[in-house]
C-alpha cells in the first residue's frame, strides 16, 4: 500500500459510501495486525532467541541449533483467525458491490473467487461473480493465484493462503503460529551466505542446509538448521549466524509458512484494482 491512503483514512474519506464498509473491514484487519505485532515484540522482549552451535572435531563439522525458549501463545492463532476473516469478508463485500454498481443482482453464489488451478475457477469461479462487466471478469481472473503463480507455487499466492487460513479457521482448527526462518527486514540478498567464522573455526569448505532450513515450516529447539564442514585451525570454533538471520515468528497454514503482511498485500493490491472500479461505474463512467 506504499505511497496510498490507509483503510481508516478511505473509510473516513467514504462515508456513506456503499464502499465504506469494504474499507472497514481491511481497517479493522489492520486493526488485528497491529496487535498481533504487538504482541510479538513483548514476546521477544521476555525471551532469549538465537542460534547455538556445537564443535564435531572428530567430523570437522559445526552445527548451528535454533534457540527457541517459549511457543508462540495459542492466543495469536485466534488473532490470526480475526484478521483473515476481515480480509475475506471484505473481498466478498467489495465482489457484493461491483455486481450491484455493473447494475446486476448479487446471490448467495457472490464472492470473490480465489483459486490455484484454472480448471477449478472456469468451473465453480465464474458463477461468483456473475453479474459483473467482461473488463471486471478479466481483471478478477488475471489476480487469481494460478495466474499469478504456476503450480505448485499457486498454493503460495496470498490470496490462495488467504483462503486456506479462513476456512481451516472456520471449519477445521485455529491458524496455529510457528517459529521459521526469516531475513531481518531490509536485508539485502547478498548477505545471506555470510556466516562468519572465527580465527580457530578457519574457512568453511561446505554448508548443508537441513531440511527443517529448506522447509522453513516449523522450527524446533534441538533440530539442526545448518552444517559446516571446517577447516579448523584452533581448539574453540564458532561459526557466527550474521545479524540478517532471525528466527521468525508467522503464521502456519494447510501450504506451510507465510507471514499476515504477505496476505494483507495481496488482498490490498485487489482493492486498489477493482475499488475504481466500482467507484467509477457508480459515477456514470
Amino acid at each position: 500500500m506504499s505511497g496510498t491512503a490507509e483503510p481508516a483514512e478511505i473509510v473516513e474519506s467514504l462515508r456513506d459510501s456503499p464502499l465504506a464498509p469494504c474499507y472497514a473491514k481491511l481497517d479493522r484487519a489492520d486493526r488485528h495486525l497491529e496487535e498481533l505485532a504487538m504482541k510479538v515484540r513483548m514476546f521477544y522482549d521476555e525471551h532469549d532467541f538465537g542460534f547455538t552451535g556445537v564443535h564435531d572435531a572428530k567430523r570437522g563439522v559445526y552445527t548451528v541449533y535454533p534457540c527457541i525458549p517459549a511457543e508462540p501463545p495459542m492466543e495469536w492463532g485466534a488473532i490470526v483467525g480475526d484478521f483473515v476473516h476481515n480480509l475475506r469478508s471484505a473481498l466478498d463485500l467489495l465482489m457484493w458491490q461491483l455486481v450491484l454498481a455493473r447494475g446486476g443482482k448479487p446471490s448467495r453464489r457472490t464472492q470473490f473467487p480465489i483459486f490455484e488451478r484454472r480448471a477449478d475457477y472456469r468451473l465453480r469461479g465464474r458463477l461468483m461473480i456473475a453479474g459483473v462487466a467482461r473488463g471486471d471478469r478479466g481483471m478478477i481472473e488475471c489476480l487469481q493465484p494460478f495466474r499469478e503463480m504456476r503450480r505448485p507455487l499457486a498454493g503460495a499466492h496470498p490470496l490462495a493462503q488467504l483462503a486456506r487460513l479462513a476456512n481451516a479457521d472456520k471449519h477445521q482448527e485455529m491458524p496455529p503460529s510457528t517459529m521459521g526462518w526469516g531475513l531481518t527486514k531490509g536485508a539485502q540478498q547478498s548477505e545471506i551466505e555470510r556466516w562468519r567464522p572465527n580465527a580457530d573455526a578457519g574457512s568453511i569448505e561446505k554448508t548443508t542446509f537441513t531440511r527443517s532450513f529448506l522447509d522453513s515450516t516449523r522450527l524446533q529447539a534441538g533440530i539442526p538448521i545448518l552444517r559446516f564442514k571446517l577447516a579448523t585451525t584452533g581448539p574453540v570454533p564458532v561459526v557466527e549466524v550474521p545479524a540478517v538471520w532471525t528466527v521468525a515468528v508467522s503464521i502456519s497454514g494447510i501450504h506451510g509458512f507465510s507471514s499476515a503482511e504477505w496476505i494483507r498485500d495481496g488482498v490490498h493490491r485487489v482493492f486498489e484494482k477493482l475499488g475504481p472500479r466500482i467507484a467509477s461505474a457508480r459515477a456514470g463512467g
